[in-house]
């Protein structure tokens, strides 16, 4: 039986796992920037690791994960576009770790027939490569396009965390984007009332509104969207390891005015469904960051939030995994 590639490029991070009659993997993580060093011989020759992965595929030569953003010209899926095929191939391949045959399931923020068209373009067919030294091949013969929000909504019913007899209003804040939509059961089927997906306006916008600050800009090295973003996810308040470039003064009236708005723009679009909601649900990386202020407000943020979306592939991945037993 194929197995299954679950796999969440996100605009900061890139989660991923393997599934196959076996069971699922752990769930894997690394940053997704994408840095061509085709032509650097000194980074080829540097240590690489899990979280820093160097694959050679074809006559190209990539580093990514945290490595990567440490060099200009790197291509991170906030800023680029996670439907690039340059940043989408060499993240997916790295999320092999052994050989692999089978389809792919992929998160994206809202369906486009053009970005997957050029995605499956990409993806499907036999891909023979290198990562950190060891040769692979992966062979995909499907890639199957799941709307993100939609698929943490039915995590969120599927293990319990709400009733079956709730409508859901579910705010989903990542890396670059805020998804939000209404679920509910309807005659034992899930539905989606409402969906909306809004670029830049996750945590990108919150790493903006600090650079933009008078303290940060003042700082002797001006530091980029992705090194904020970086420090953001890993909950510090300074710039790689320099003392220096603490931003902690203006971390609080950001993170104040970033949750406002996020709220603002999330309610005013469902207003009309406000009636029937009867739990609001946070997922997403950035719900991490405004865990205590969404608790303030009476809404749920569930245990890993970070992981609901890819978590529900993997589950939906496992079911299809699990073989039936006829009885004669």
């Amino acid at each position: 039986m194929q197995s299954t590639l679950a796999v969440d490029i996100g605009n900061f991070s890139t989660q991923s796992a393997v599934i196959s009659v076996d069971g699922a993997s752990p769930i894997s993580t690394i940053h997704s920037v994408v840095y061509d060093c085709t032509y650097e011989r000194e980074i080829r020759e540097g240590a690489a690791d899990d979280r820093s992965p160097l694959l050679h595929i074809g006559k190209k030569s990539y580093l990514l994960g945290k490595r990567a953003g440490l060099y200009k010209s790197h291509l991170s899926a906030a800023e680029t576009g996670k439907a690039k095929p340059e940043v989408a191939l060499p993240l997916l391949l790295a999320s092999v770790n052994d050989d692999f045959q089978g389809d792919v399931k992929f998160l994206v923020p809202q369906h486009d027939d053009r970005n997957e068209a050029f995605l499956k373009n990409a993806l499907i067919g036999c891909h023979t490569f290198t990562k950190n030294g060891k040769e692979m091949k992966a062979d995909i013969t499907a890639v199957r396009f799941y709307e993100e929000t939609k698929a943490a909504a039915n995590y969120i019913f599927n293990v319990g965390e709400v009733s079956p007899h709730d409508t859901i209003f579910v705010i989903d804040v990542g890396g670059g984007t805020l998804n939000y939509g209404i679920f509910a059961y309807e005659d034992d089927r899930f539905r989606c009332l409402y969906y909306k997906s809004n670029t830049n306006s996750g945590g990108i916008e919150l790493a903006k509104a600090i650079c933009a600050t008078d303290l940060v800009r003042g700082f002797s090295w001006t530091p980029d969207i992705s090194r904020v973003m970086s420090a953001l996810s890993q909950g510090k308040r300074i710039i790689g390891n320099r003392a220096d470039l603490n931003f902690s003064p203006v971390y609080d009236e950001c993170v104040s005015r970033w949750f406002k708005s996020l709220l603002v723009k999330a309610k005013s679009d469902v207003h009309s469904f406000f009636p029937d909601v009867t739990k609001v649900v946070w997922v997403g990386g950035g719900a991490e960051i405004v865990k205590e202020k969404v608790v303030r407000v009476g809404h749920l943020v569930i245990d890993n939030p970070q992981t609901a979306n890819i978590s529900h592939l993997i589950l939906d991945s496992v079911h299809a995994q699990t073989p039936v037993l006829c009885m004669n």
